[in-house]
């Protein structure tokens, strides 16, 4: 079994909590109406795949440090517009795509607030990002036995760290999983807390209110 489908579909990644952050991953994929989509740390192109089934976006994309992954993710997409790159340095212009996906990356990444705003720089609407709560209780306790390091996780992020480096975007939803039951999830929404939770799905949408007043006093300021 591929190693993201194992993740989306055997028992283990389903107690992992994957199957319960994909539901609300999708949810904000499928509320979207724009026209272009990239992942960011796509792998084998799982998400660039629901992308694509979702028939909302006329052009999807996907980005990965690992050639193996990406030949993967051409074959299952029948696509050839997938990039070899590093989350750090993008090889796309400003403003390429209305929403860009990083689920589960940044945490990887050794200079994950330049990956940050690599990610701002490349969107033009919308940034989704998912990332665990390693300060949480479950992954504290899940490092007890498997560190964070065999794991390839190198930073701990929470929504404030992330949040600080969004200027120019305001969050417009933040939801956390905090159990492998999609329907517990539901109920318990975000009353169980960061520390009480697996992972954080983290909306963002970009300021444009801010952009307009920035022109208009640009254009109204005497040379």
């Amino acid at each position: 079994m591929e190693e993201q489908e194992f993740y989306y579909s055997s028992i283990r990644g389903r107690l992992l909590g994957c199957k319960a952050r994909e539901e609300k991953i999708e949810k904000l994929m499928k509320e979207f109406k724009g026209k272009t989509f990239i992942e960011i740390g796509c792998g084998s192109g799982y998400y660039v795949q629901k992308a694509i089934e979702t028939k909302g976006f006329s052009f999807c994309s996907g980005i990965d440090l690992e050639l193996k992954k990406l030949l993967i993710a051409r074959e299952k997409t029948k696509m050839d517009s997938f990039i070899l790159a590093n989350a750090e340095f993008l090889p796309i212009k400003n403003e390429s795509f209305d929403f860009v996906l990083c689920t589960e990356t940044l945490e990887h990444v050794p200079n994950w607030k330049k990956a940050l705003a690599e990610l701002k720089r490349i969107a033009r609407e919308k940034i989704l990002l998912s990332v665990p709560m390693e300060h949480g209780y479950f992954w504290r306790a899940f490092s007890l036995l498997w560190g964070m390091n065999t794991r390839g996780h190198l930073h701990k992020l929470n929504k404030a760290m992330i949040e600080k480096e969004m200027n120019g975007w305001k969050l417009q939803k933040f939801e956390l999983v905090c159990t492998p039951s999609r329907r517990l999830n539901k109920r318990i929404g975000n009353k169980a807390g960061e520390k009480g939770s697996m992972y954080a799905v983290l909306l963002f949408e970009k300021n444009t209110k801010k952009r307009g007043k920035k022109q208009e006093t640009k254009k109204h300021t005497k040379p």
